[in-house]
């Protein structure tokens, strides 16, 4: 990265925005992050910030955890949050503005034909993907008419150390440790998982690459599809063959909204980022076993 680079970061003490903040520093770079005092869903207080800064690079990180993805479009109709469009507003003011940069979902796309491709009609079936659905229709739109310069990453299912433990492998590690079932669905849902390490390498990739065209959309996986069953007994194996039996498959029903069938096609990132996820799934969660058992 450019030393001359201003580079703004919001959501900073997020699960991804601090090891993405943690990588930029220690390779040298300043990172700008948001005070603690603004409350970015204040508008003329986010612009004043932001325009004062003047950030030659932003990458917007910062997320309402209300839009679960357990949450269905029928029980919430999201347009875009308060503070994504305060951010992106700011932004449009900056004059030296070389990229901005956002996070979407996998999530976005819902039920269609696999593997999911970023020129597909997104059809999200949940809240979550509903909302970052339409920050990245307001991002396409105003790069297009605006010549706004943002990228818009589009990760899987991202995991990995320090995730809220409410998440999927979080909830599946703290249950194996305190010896507790857990009920699951049968489990026959398939899920690209990506390690956050991967999703943080493709952010600083999308930092340094020149040339890409404005309102890009970059779907970040590792294209290998496999099941919720394969995952948890994966996990449960770790902790030894007897804790299997705290997987209570079946127990839950599959949500109306549930997706079946995710697969993803991440060949743009590789093409034009020269980005490929390294992180296989067996050494992330080995990994993380690790992590949490030194934890508890």
């Amino acid at each position: 990265m450019q030393p001359e680079m201003r580079l703004l970061i919001t959501g900073s003490t997020g699960f991804i925005g601090k090891k993405l903040t943690e990588k930029i520093q220690g390779s040298g770079s300043e990172v700008i992050e948001i005070p603690q005092d603004l409350d970015l869903e204040e508008d003329d207080k986010t612009s004043e910030f932001i325009t004062s800064i003047d950030p030659t690079h932003v990458i917007h990180l910062a997320n309402n955890r209300k839009h679960e993805r357990e949450s269905s479009i029928e029980e919430h109709q999201f347009q875009v949050s308060r503070v994504d469009l305060n951010v992106t507003t700011a932004c449009q003011r900056l004059k030296n503005l070389n990229r901005f940069i956002t996070i979407g979902t996998c999530d976005e796309y819902g039920r269609q034909e696999e593997p999911f491709l970023e020129t597909a009609l997104a059809k999200p079936t949940n809240a979550y993907g509903k909302s970052k659905l339409a920050l990245t229709q307001l991002l396409m739109e105003i790069s297009e008419k605006n010549k706004f310069p943002s990228v818009i990453l589009r990760p899987s299912v991202v995991y990995g150390a320090n995730q809220l433990p409410d998440m999927f492998i979080s909830s599946l590690f703290v249950a194996m440790l305190e010896q507790r079932k857990i009920p699951l669905t049968p489990g026959n849902q398939t899920r690209d998982f990506i390690h956050v390490d991967d999703v943080v390498e493709a952010i600083t990739l999308s930092l340094k690459v020149e040339n890409i065209p404005y309102g890009s959309i970059f779907n970040i996986a590792t294209q290998r599809a496999i099941t919720i069953r394969e995952v948890a007994m994966m996990i449960a194996d770790l902790f030894g063959s007897k804790h299997k039996s705290l997987l209570e498959f079946g127990a839950l029903e599959y949500r109306p909204s549930e997706v079946m069938n995710y697969r993803v096609n991440a060949e743009k990132a590789t093409r034009l980022l020269s980005w490929n996820s390294n992180i296989r799934l067996e050494d992330g969660l080995s990994s993380l076993k690790e992590l949490f058992t030194r934890g508890a």
